[in-house]
């Protein structure tokens, strides 16, 4: 057989192989022994998912030396450095890549800029430099397909190592990462820009585990606020292919809930403001001004958090019914809390209600009725 042959013959098989493997019981011991007779005959890059899904299950099951090693090894066979430029670490000084470059976030920008802008509000501003910097990223991973591939497995590597507890650790590297991935996505043009999006979605969920909400009357500050709704915003640009995954709809879910619960927090501290400025008889002018500033902030809030789950919805409907259950009835928060607070807000909740397919109300309806 001429080559062409063999290399079709050998995607049938892993094809075949895949086939099987999804089909066996979801098991540690046993997807570790096929893979292992299976390494035999494929190289580190040919079975990528199911590598994936092996260190997956034995993190799960908390069998952390397997999740590490089924990950590394092959990154050790496809000479991937971790600490090198492929993953962040390293680059070139003065082109905002540094770790304390607050990850291409803008300084200035404030949350009714970033929640109300357009994508590009959030996006670092490339050069020839830039440019020049991705195409070698790309050449010294041996391709962009390849360099997938090695994105791929480190991005599940961090997340083996947030579940080792090493979460300060796991966070930087993933900052670091997510510079790079986003570096290759705008100057490659890559067709698959789902690993981009999970990589700022789990950015931004890694970053809220590690500061709870707080209770009461607080904030989050001011900063960690527009970094989480950045790292959001970003998973939420869709690049590339239009085809819908658990991504798409994961990421405008999680950028609606951060949306919906700030202004909850915002509506909170204008409440717990207005009380103490009626027991006071000072400073009206200043305190005049920052309840428009908050008002503004909350209502801004409220049609970003509204068209987010407007959206979600449209994504997860059929699908991912649980969570869609509570985007709607988050939605009917905004209705019932919100709706009649400003024109902007009861015009966006018109739109929604319009565009939200019949059958998403199903779950809602005891909620409805009562």
């Amino acid at each position: 057989a001429n080559r062409a042959d063999a290399g079709e013959a050998r995607k049938r098989l892993l094809d075949v192989w895949r086939k099987r493997l999804a089909g066996c019981r979801l098991d540690v011991e046993v997807h570790s022994s096929i893979l292992a007779v299976r390494s035999l005959v494929l190289g580190p890059a040919d079975a990528v998912d199911d590598v994936l899904t092996l260190s997956a299950l034995a993190r799960h099951t908390q069998c952390y030396k397997l999740a590490e090693r089924v990950l590394c090894d092959p990154l050790t066979e496809l000479n991937a450095d971790l600490e090198g430029p492929l993953f962040g670490k390293g680059l070139p000084a003065g082109l905002g890549f540094g770790d304390n470059e607050r990850n291409g976030i803008g300084i200035d920008i404030s949350i009714d800029q970033l929640v109300t802008g357009a994508a590009s509000v959030v996006m670092p501003q490339y050069r020839d430099a830039h440019e020049q910097l991705s195409k070698q990223i790309v050449r010294d991973a041996d391709g962009l397909e390849m360099l997938n591939v090695k994105h791929r497995l480190y991005y599940a590597f961090l997340k083996h190592l947030w579940a080792t507890g090493k979460c300060d650790e796991a966070l930087l590297r993933l900052s670091r990462l997510n510079n790079v991935v986003d570096l290759i996505a705008h100057f490659e043009n890559s067709p698959n820009d789902s690993l981009r999006a999970a990589c700022w979605l789990k950015l931004g969920d890694w970053k809220i585990e590690r500061n709870p909400f707080l209770s009461g009357q607080n904030l989050y500050p001011e900063s960690l606020q527009i970094e989480v709704l950045t790292a959001y915003k970003k998973a939420t640009n869709k690049r590339g292919t239009t085809v819908c995954t658990e991504t798409d709809y994961s990421a405008w879910h999680a950028w609606a809930l951060m949306n919906f619960r700030l202004a909850q927090q915002f509506s909170k501290s204008q409440i717990y403001r207005g009380s103490d400025n009626n027991a006071s008889t000072h400073g009206g002018s200043n305190q005049r001004h920052s309840s428009s500033a908050s008002s503004k902030t909350l209502r801004n809030l409220v049609v970003a958090a509204v068209r987010g789950f407007v959206k979600a919805i449209s994504l997860g409907t059929k699908r991912w019914s649980a969570s869609v259950q509570q985007d709607m009835l988050n939605f009917l928060s905004c209705l019932f809390k919100y709706g009649d607070h400003h024109k902007d807000i009861a015009t966006t909740i018109d739109e929604g209600l319009s565009s939200i397919m019949l059958e998403a109300w199903l779950g809602v309806l005891p909620q409805l009725l009562a």
